[in-house]
């Protein structure tokens, strides 16, 4: 029989039944011998059976041999760090991906402690997540951060499951590791960038967008951080800095300047100026024999910088400073990443102080401009008043029947007087535009102001045959500028009496509403297009063309929210316009001016 241990299962079950039949046949007989074959035929058979069993057994361990092969390879070479810990923290096993993860053999890792082999910089964080996944007993997930690798410590996504050893009553922990160092730089990244560009919008000085831009770079990639413009083969002209270390602004200002002395330093920010490339200096030589200027460099010294990058600031097609990273000789110097980080943000770095500085130009330009509009329109001024006065002089010495005459005089005297009103709207467009036009707010009763308003415009309504209509309370008072009011109230009425048809009606309205006095000037003229409601307060912008400059709207919305209030126009094509504006409402003998009843 030892032959048959070579056969297969098949052929062995097949020898079984033969025995078997052979048995059967041989059980008519019933002497001794008959009885012995049939003992030897159960032997036979039992000894077949165990043969298949045994061969079946082998086949089973075969293939979990095979089959634990299998899963091995796959545990040791999978992509992820695969261990298992103890309750202690201890390695029990792992793959190689843990062991090339830890940086370690797998001999010199079993049985060692998992928060000292890993260097976990916060122990308590691991021992929470091991009690955490103990209570919870499902599948637990955190973030560890190691100290494995020489510079930057790395983070990693720890997810454990619990799990007991049945013979032993062991609690065991199968734990994944996996590297997301890269992910949360580049989140971190991100959030820097977002964090950045909100706080580079926060301001359009010059000085303070230089700080800002050093005070930002300074948490994320240095000790210090200096921002300088200057145009190549020039001095610097303003310099912003930041430092780690709280400094005081004098000491600050000497390492502004310190920088620049040291040796080989003003020749790379040359460079990077005129090339508009980055560079690092890996290794920064602090020594400075500069006499008289040595102290400024002292306090670079002092700090420690033995790394430095310079980058440029470009925008517009130019390069017109730099900045400067120093860090400490504890810190490795910029690596190529951080590298690409920061020339991103000095990107738009850039752009924000290039707004700054052009935000000053325009604001310089602009009060180049007013001055010069205030002088000449004093000088003009004067000029047309002079002409105004002898124009009426010698009006009043002309005899009546000398028409032709006079009619010249009185057109004189008209153009003098529209001049000095168009010189007024542009001096009062310029202060609006600069935000210099002044208010002096004072208690005003709004019944006074609308009807002194439509006295003065009395004379151009009935040429125009307009009637001029007011609804407004007498016990309504409003906080505002007399003179100011008046004018926005006659430049309303003017455009009402210019738009409306002969036999029309121009009507001024007010009433209290929420702590303000909102008028209504309603006229029935034709109505402003859709198209054009959105340009009807722009500057030099005119409604139809019926003659002006363009700038009564303009300056009448500029005196409203000078006071703090708010204009606006409602009007269709063919039923007129509506020009709704509020000013504050004022208070009489301590009581509310809205407590009035409105007629």
């Amino acid at each position: 029989m030892a032959n048959d241990r070579n056969r297969f299962p098949d052929e062995l079950t097949a020898m079984m039944q033969l025995v078997r039949e052979r048995h059967s046949g041989a059980e008519g007989s019933g002497d001794q011998s008959a009885q012995t074959e049939k003992l030897i035929h159960e032997l036979q058979v039992h000894q077949l059976e165990l043969e298949v069993q045994n061969r079946e057994l082998r086949d089973a361990q075969a293939s979990l041999e095979e089959s634990r092969a299998r899963y091995a390879e796959l545990y040791d070479f999978a992509p992820v760090a695969y261990l298992t810990l103890d309750s202690e923290g201890q390695i029990v096993e792992l793959n190689l991906s843990a062991c090339t993860l830890l940086g370690r053999e797998r001999e010199k890792l079993i049985g060692r402690s998992f928060v000292s082999v890993a260097a976990i910089s916060e122990p308590a964080v691991f021992w929470s997540h091991l009690k955490k996944c103990i209570h919870s007993g499902e599948r637990t997930v955190s973030e560890l951060r190691l100290g494995i690798r020489v510079g930057l410590p790395i983070t990693v996504e720890m997810v454990t499951m619990p799990a007991m050893i049945s013979a032993a009553r062991r609690l065991i922990f199968r734990t994944a590791l996996t590297d997301v160092t890269l992910r949360k730089r580049a989140e971190a990244a991100l959030q820097f960038l977002v964090d950045t560009g909100t706080a580079l919008s926060e301001t359009l000085d010059v000085q303070r967008s230089l700080d800002q831009v050093a005070q930002l770079a300074v948490r994320q990639f240095g000790c210090v951080c200096i921002a300088q413009i200057t145009e190549e083969g020039e001095s610097v002209n303003l310099t912003g800095a930041a430092a780690v270390e709280h400094y005081p602004d004098r000491i600050l200002a000497e390492i502004k300047q310190g920088f620049t002395l040291l040796p080989g330093v003003a020749e790379k920010v040359s460079q990077v100026v005129r090339t508009g490339k980055s560079l690092r200096v890996d290794t920064l030589q602090t020594m400075n024999p500069l006499g008289s200027q040595l102290t400024r460099s002292l306090w670079v010294q002092q700090l420690g910088i033995e790394s430095l990058a310079v980058l440029p600031l470009h925008a517009r097609g130019r390069n017109f400073g730099v900045l400067l990273l120093g860090r400490h000789g504890k810190d490795p110097p910029l690596t190529q990443a951080e590298l690409r980080l920061a020339e991103v943000f000095i990107r738009r770095a850039a752009l924000a102080i290039d707004n700054a500085q052009l935000f000053e130009q325009i604001r310089r330009a602009t009060q180049a401009r007013d001055e010069a509009l205030a002088l000449i329109s004093h000088d003009l001024r004067g000029g047309i008043a002079s002409i105004a006065w002898n124009a009426q002089l010698v009006l009043s010495k002309t005899p009546a029947g000398e028409q032709p005459f006079r009619r010249q005089l009185e057109l004189i005297e008209q153009a003098a007087v529209w001049m000095k009103r168009l010189i007024g709207d542009l001096l009062n467009s310029s202060q609006i535009e600069s935000g210099t036009l002044e208010v002096a707010l004072e208690p005003l009763s709004a019944h006074q102001q609308a009807k002194e308003a439509i006295a003065l415009m009395s004379s151009e309504a009935a040429a125009s045959s307009i009637r001029l209509e007011m609804d407004v309370p007498e016990e309504l008072f409003i906080q505002g500028d007399s003179e100011r009011v008046h004018q926005i109230l006659i430049n309303l009425l003017s455009n009402g009496i210019k738009f409306s048809p002969a036999g029309g009606q121009v009507l001024v309205r007010a009433r209290p509403l929420a702590g303000e006095v909102q008028f209504e000037i309603k006229d029935q003229g034709r109505g402003i297009e859709e198209a054009d409601l959105p340009h009807i307060f722009e500057r030099y912008w005119r409604r139809h063309s019926k003659g002006g400059v363009g700038l009564g709207l303009f300056i009448a919305r500029g005196i409203v929210e000078a006071h703090g209030g708010s204009m606006r126009v409602e009007s269709r094509p063919g039923e007129g316009a509506t020009f709704i504006f509020a000013l504050p409402l004022a208070e009489i003998s301590g009581r509310p001016a809205s407590e009035a009843s409105p007629q």
